[in-house]
């Protein structure tokens, strides 16, 4: 963990939220709260620790999700047991690409989208 010592006190870095550019903030904010599970603070959705801004872009251009430019996800969100939160967001509603997969490299895995095509990797070790 990142520490600094400012005037014999240390100031810790705690949390970071990603800033998600969308076509329709409220629409964002109940697919986040509905579907997903989150709850909202202002202009943040948190679940567990994991947050997201959620800000209207000035412009459509300004919607780029990782996966359209290089292939990726917008984040990687890592849970206990990931078919009991695929099950959750399957009930809830939510854009899912595919159901839990076993990867080569030891994690179970699947994919899921909010409404402006944002792709979000949510998985757990393999047991």
């Amino acid at each position: 963990m990142l520490e600094a010592k400012i005037g014999g006190s240390f100031m810790r870095l705690n949390k970071a939220s990603q800033c998600l550019l969308v076509s329709d903030v409220g629409r964002s904010q109940e697919y986040f709260r509905d579907q997903l599970g989150f709850k909202m603070e202002g202009q943040f959705v948190d679940r567990d620790g994991v947050s997201f801004l959620i800000k209207k872009a000035e412009n459509k251009e300004l919607i780029r999700p990782n996966h359209t430019v290089n292939g990726f996800m917008e984040s990687y969100i890592w849970v206990d047991d990931v078919d009991i939160v695929y099950d959750d967001l399957k009930a809830r509603g939510a854009i899912l690409e595919s159901e839990p997969i076993n990867q080569a490299y030891g994690m179970r895995e699947f994919l899921v989208y909010d409404p402006d095509g944002y792709r979000f990797c949510i998985g757990s070790p393999i047991k």
